[in-house]
């Protein structure tokens, strides 16, 4: 399970994006998997684009979004949790 305290970085070596309104759409070019992002995934994913820690993902996700602190941070790991099984993140300790 993702620690929010790690630094995080998206892994988007092997894949194609496209914005698609407020979301983004992704194929792994090596499995031709695609994925789609809703609104707060890809406002994630947008900030994943440089090293984060998961604690300053939540931080900014609080000052976007009417979500309680627990929830958040929940829910970010959630996420986090999947990105890192589907190989989609850099974790930097």
């Amino acid at each position: 399970m993702p620690d929010l305290n790690l630094i995080y970085e998206r892994n988007d070596e092997n894949l194609l994006s496209s914005p698609l309104a407020d979301e983004v759409v992704m194929m792994n070019v090596l499995t031709g998997d695609y994925l789609g992002l809703n609104g707060v995934a890809t406002f994630i994913w947008n900030l994943l684009a440089k090293p984060i820690s998961g604690n300053d993902i939540c931080q900014s996700l609080l000052g976007e979004y009417e979500i309680d602190e627990a929830t958040c941070k929940a829910k970010t790991t959630e996420f986090l949790a999947k990105l890192e099984k589907d190989n989609l993140i850099k974790i930097h300790s």
